[in-house]
């Protein structure tokens, strides 16, 4: 069995190629996750803004309950829940 030190040079040589290419993608697309990443919705607010919840559905004592459940139905769709 003969062993060509050519042969495993070259093939010392791609792997270490592969490994260099393979984290060099890796921290690329790390870096890509970070700059995509959305910002957190639920933080708390800087300055002088408010974080306001509105409340869509109003209930009230006179209404039917039909109306109660056409406006509960535009709530959902309104909401896409």
């Amino acid at each position: 069995m003969i062993i060509s030190v050519r042969k495993i040079s070259r093939w010392l040589q791609m792997m270490i190629l592969v490994c260099l290419f393979s984290f060099i993608l890796y921290k690329m697309l790390d870096v890509l996750h970070v700059w995509i990443q959305p910002t957190d919705k639920y933080r708390e607010p800087i300055g002088d803004s408010l974080k306001v919840n509105a409340e869509f559905a109003v209930r009230s004592t006179n209404t039917a309950w039909f109306d109660e459940l056409l406006t509960r139905l535009k709530l959902f769709y309104f909401l896409g829940e």
